[in-house]
């Protein structure tokens, strides 16, 4: 018998909704084309308010369902899986649509909301409905960051010491793209402490350098550099034994040995995030048909955006 095959629509039709996929990306990059490219999804629809936005994006992925209107658009077409990539300021509203359809998933670009009390609302009216709700924050679903939060469990590096990272772009932007990632390897943090007064915020995000502590982990002090001079996101994971250091976004991550001498040394480089649309497609299928945990799910993104709140509020 063959596998189902369920039919997807997207919400906005910007950059990570089509655009980020070029011929020289190298992997999949976008929602349209790890649709349009896993086997078990096809992409019937599309959703923008922009007029040639959406005529460009019907024209490349083929689709040929296009609305302005998203209450119409899943009226009409009744998608098994949408996805939200609108705008940050646009999700609660657009979160608040979708659910009144009862999709089997929706994914939702990250953060659900910047507003803890609506990205609350959101999660629990997801699970009330029994909708699994995904939010892209994408090194979940890398399989590099996968084999390396196992290795940290096994020990194979000692106790965690601390963790010294930097980012820009903005605190629920792209820091708690940070925030996250730490979160998947050490569990739940709490807010220590700012760290500097300097700000440099993003389209009104603030930006501002903090530390964090994990009760059975490291603390991790992460620093805001202004987007303007160059954009950052990385990280050093220092432990009894080893380094970690994570850079060019998750892209490249190094291993260091410890020598005789007590210096660090470089031993391994992997770099790449093994398909990691992909694999989040995957997990979509799985939640749908035997119930599997999303790796990133509304739960885990709502404790980062209640952190990510607080650290805004101490400036």
């Amino acid at each position: 018998m063959a596998e189902k095959t369920y039919k997807a629509a997207i919400i906005g039709c910007g950059n990570i909704a089509s655009l980020y996929d070029t011929q020289d990306s190298g992997q999949v990059s976008t929602h349209a084309g790890a649709y349009t490219s896993h086997p078990r999804f096809s992409l019937v629809s599309a959703c923008d308010i922009d007029s040639k936005r959406l005529s460009d994006f019907g024209k490349r992925w083929n689709v040929s369902a296009l609305y302005k209107d998203m209450e119409k658009m899943l009226s009409e077409m009744r998608p098994e899986v949408v996805s939200i990539c609108t705008p940050t300021q646009l999700h609660y509203d657009h979160l608040l649509v979708a659910v009144k359809y009862v999709p089997k998933a929706i994914i939702c670009e990250k953060p659900l909301s910047t507003d803890p009390v609506q990205a609350r609302y959101i999660v629990e009216t997801c699970e009330k409905k029994s909708i699994p709700l995904f939010v892209n924050y994408v090194r979940r679903w890398s399989g590099p960051i996968h084999r390396l939060k196992d290795e940290i469990a096994s020990g194979r590096f000692g106790k965690p010491v601390r963790v010294v990272g930097a980012y820009s772009k903005g605190l629920f932007h792209t820091g708690s793209h940070m925030i996250d990632m730490l979160d998947y390897f050490f569990g739940k943090p709490r807010f220590k402490r700012l760290i500097s007064e300097k700000n440099f915020p993003f389209n009104g995000d603030a930006s501002p350098s903090f530390s964090i502590e994990y009760e059975k982990g490291p603390e991790a002090c992460l620093f805001s550099y202004d987007f303007k001079n160059f954009e950052t996101f990385q990280a050093d994971l220092i432990f009894e034994r080893s380094m970690v250091r994570i850079e060019d976004f998750a892209r490249k991550i190094t291993y260091y040995s410890i020598s005789g001498d007590k210096s660090i040394c470089p031993a391994q480089t992997i770099e790449g995030m093994d398909n990691f649309f992909t694999n989040m497609l995957d997990n979509v299928v799985g939640a749908i048909e035997n119930g599997k945990k999303p790796e990133c799910g509304g739960r885990e993104a709502l404790e980062t955006i209640v952190l990510c709140d607080q650290i805004k509020h101490a400036l």
